[in-house]
């Protein structure tokens, strides 16, 4: 569906008395324009431009309401299929745009898409004429005599426009080869339709025989095709911040709430030092998040900061310190690995602490609906409450094994709030205690998600009671799903068992990264399904860290044949599918094909490893670095083999070669 709005309503107004100025401005200085089919010509430019940035169905009402408007104010010969034709003048432009924004990933893709579609439009005209009598010819008294001259001429159009493209393709203007893909492929499509449906209306309205109209039609479709184009981009100045807003949001109401993601992923309880295992939830949605936004998605990502609970409360006390001190403490550590993991910062990293009455108000609200009650200071969530309880998990309530109830409604209920005399406390209704930890997640949703979200995520390990639990409180006040999509990411095993402090095998990941780079992790979890798990071994540390030397050898090479214009990455699509296998497999094909030669695909290679975070600035070669590179190769031409020499250990030294 697509909502009116007053921003919506006075561009389409001005477009509409664009279109109908631009009719009786033509009939004032050419007579000709009077003629139904030209005056589809002249005000139907306003329409497609309505199309192009409001989408189809706007766009067609614009062309029903300026070809009405402009036979009121300028009536000559009526017939419901020029009004149909102005109708398409938006709606085709629309689609057109609609699907290069919401299903196209590459420039590459446009570039073949476009070309196809011409080619086929070209040859329809080709053959449709193939079928045109002589005698049609002879009858519109037209210079033109016989059907391979029109062929030529009407394919004309064409020809020049595949041209045109091409050389946008190629010139290093991705904007405006954007800009100007779309407006050649509608004006390619509404032609060949207009060259049918014309002549149709001007048989019936005007007494001209079909075929002596698709003539005179086909003769002046070169210059129609042109015309629109250059018109059209000759707008770019102005329509190209409107476009570029819809580039970046989506298309229409239903685009633009598509290329708009909600996106949550539990984070950390601040009471010690994260290990690798909780940094794989965070880098592997970076990872995901990154594609979207590479595909012109607008994200909306919450990460939450738990510093309050239990174990803050326990450690507290141990250290003799305060739970503040606590969670300030891991909070800053953890805020320092994400920036040493090339982690792109969350739109919104809410607290417990922070937002302690909303949550209270969150609680009080389920204990009026009915899905929560007190008990002795305690409010429990009543699971029997949800009928829906073990989605989720894809459980049953009924096969559910619990601890003992006490004396709650039933074992399964848990507590939104906990009545508690041991560290910080807060007031509430129910009396002084703390949130609990399910409640917490869900409340962040409903203030910071807006409603449903796109996707909730975190480790395996929370689907339940986590997130079961959180889906519960949130259906029981919303009334909707706390997510559409969920996704959890796999445990990580150390030489085949859990980590663990008993073992000692827990791989701390400050430590881990003073001793590794941290792109290694990354790459480490890109060469796994997201979903399965991780035996990490010596081996398999040993072999990533030798794949990602590779890489970024490469990625340093590369950066010294030259910039090639690429748009957009090519694995971001498999990213987002969640298909991190083909993703790396195309990742080392680029690797591969640029080590036997192709400068293209070393392009691709940086594109793609900037894309996944596997770079930093660091790892670009400075001017000095690029200038060494060229001397070197001048000293080897020249055979000085001593200089040479320097040169190479130098490049050696910055892992260049």
């Amino acid at each position: 569906m697509f909502k009116w709005n007053n921003k919506k309503i006075a561009y389409v107004s001005i477009l509409v008395a664009a279109s109908v100025a631009f009719v009786i401005i033509g009939s004032k200085l050419f007579a000709i324009t009077t003629f139904p089919s030209f005056k589809v010509a002249f005000g139907g430019l306003p329409v497609k431009i309505t199309g192009y940035l409001f989408g189809p169905i706007i766009g067609a009402i614009t062309g029903v309401i300026a070809d009405l408007l402009s036979f009121a104010m300028l009536p000559t010969y009526y017939h419901p299929a020029y009004t149909f034709i102005m109708a398409m003048s938006g709606f085709v432009p629309g689609v057109v745009y609609f699907f290069m924004v919401r299903k196209e990933r590459s420039i590459n893709t446009h570039y073949f898409a476009t070309l196809i579609v011409l080619i086929v439009l070209a040859t329809s005209v080709f053959v449709g004429i193939q079928f045109i009598p002589e005698k049609t010819l002879e009858a519109s008294k037209s210079p033109i005599k016989t059907r391979w001259i029109l062929q030529l001429l009407a394919c004309g159009g064409m020809v020049v426009l595949m041209i045109v493209h091409t050389i946008l393709r190629f010139i290093k203007k991705p904007k405006l080869f954007k800009m100007v893909a779309p407006i050649i492929m509608f004006a390619a499509i509404l032609e060949v339709h207009n060259s049918l449906m014309t002549p149709l209306a001007d048989s019936q309205s005007l007494g001209v025989s079909y075929g002596v109209s698709y003539v005179g039609h086909l003769m002046t479709s070169p210059i129609k095709i042109l015309s629109n184009v250059m018109i059209i981009t000759l707008t770019y100045k102005m329509v190209g911040p409107l476009v570029e807003k819809k580039m970046q949001n989506g298309y229409g109401d239903e685009g633009e709430k598509a290329m708009k993601k909600t996106i949550y992923v539990c984070g950390p309880t601040v009471y010690n030092n994260p290990h690798i295992g909780n940094m794989r939830p965070i880098i592997t949605f970076d990872i995901f998040i990154r594609s979207l936004k590479a595909q012109g998605a607008k994200i909306n990502f919450i990460h939450n900061i738990t510093d309050i609970d239990d174990k803050i409360i326990n450690k507290a006390i141990e250290e003799g310190v305060t739970e503040k001190e606590i969670s300030k403490r891991y909070t800053k550590i953890y805020m320092t690995l994400l920036e040493k993991a090339n982690v792109q910062t969350p739109t919104v990293m809410p607290n417990v602490t922070d937002n302690i009455k909303g949550m209270v108000k969150f609680i009080e609200e389920m204990v009026e609906n009915g899905s929560a009650y007190e008990l002795d200071g305690n409010v429990y969530f009543d699971v029997t409450s949800q009928k829906n309880y073990g989605t989720i998990a894809n459980r049953n309530l009924d096969e559910m094994r619990f601890e003992e109830a006490g004396n709650k409604k039933h074992p399964g209920d848990f507590a939104l709030w906990k009545k508690t005399t041991e560290g910080v406390l807060f007031n509430s209704p129910w009396g002084k205690g703390r949130p609990g930890w399910h409640t917490e997640c869900a409340y962040f949703v409903q203030k910071f998600g807006g409603g449903t979200l796109d996707i909730h995520g975190g480790g395996i390990d929370l689907i339940f009671p986590h997130h079961e639990n959180e889906n519960v409180q949130f259906e029981s006040l919303v009334g909707a799903p706390i997510s559409t999509k969920w996704k959890h990411t796999g445990h990580i095993n150390v030489d085949g068992s859990k980590m663990s402090k008993s073992l000692g095998n827990v791989k701390d990941a400050m430590e881990f990264f003073e001793e590794t780079n941290p792109a290694v992790l990354r790459l480490l979890f890109l060469t796994t399904s997201p979903t399965a798990p991780i035996n990490l071994t010596k081996e398999l540390l040993d072999n990533v860290e030798k794949k990602y030397e590779q890489l970024i050898k490469g990625f340093k090479q590369a950066q010294l044949k030259g910039k090639i214009d690429i748009e957009d990455e090519t694995i971001s699509v498999d990213i987002t599918e969640w298909d991190f296998s083909k993703a790396m497999e195309k990742l080392f094909a680029n690797l591969k094909a640029f080590n036997s030669g192709d400068v293209k695909a070393g392009q691709e290679l940086m594109a793609n490893m900037q894309l996944l975070g596997l770079t930093t600035k660091e790892d670009e070669v400075s001017k000095k670095t690029k200038a060494t590179h060229e001397k070197w190769g001048a000293a080897r031409n020249a055979k000085d083999y001593e200089k040479a020499d320097e040169y190479r250990k130098e490049l050696i030294e910055k892992g260049i070669i």
